[in-house]
């Protein structure tokens, strides 16, 4: 995605959180546009709040085990990204989980 598609996902991710700050969702959706445009630390906080309020969802798992490896904090990351390669729940990204696992 270019910076400026970025940019504007970022604007409207922003907005719609604003209206439902404790959905699931929308946290992830503004954390995950954070990691991509590589702004990991900021990224956080949105991608926890997913995980946390939505437990049994693996890509909430498996953006915030991508959040963690870009920080650097490998334990973390792993966590994550086994919580999400070892649900049972079908998800999209379950390849790209499994790789960025093994890359740790």
């Amino acid at each position: 995605m270019t910076d400026s598609r970025l940019d504007e996902a970022l604007k409207l991710a922003r907005i719609a959180h604003a209206s439902s700050p404790a959905r699931p969702e929308m946290n992830d959706t503004l954390g995950w546009i954070y990691v991509q445009r590589h702004e990991h630390e900021q990224a956080l906080p949105f991608l926890t709040a997913a995980a946390t309020r939505a437990p049994a969802n693996p890509t909430y798992h498996y953006h915030l085990g991508v959040a963690y490896r870009q920080t650097g904090d490998r334990s973390k990351a792993r966590e994550e990204l086994q919580r999400a390669v070892a649900s049972k729940q079908p998800f999209h990204d379950r390849d790209k989980a499994t790789q960025a696992l093994g890359g740790l």
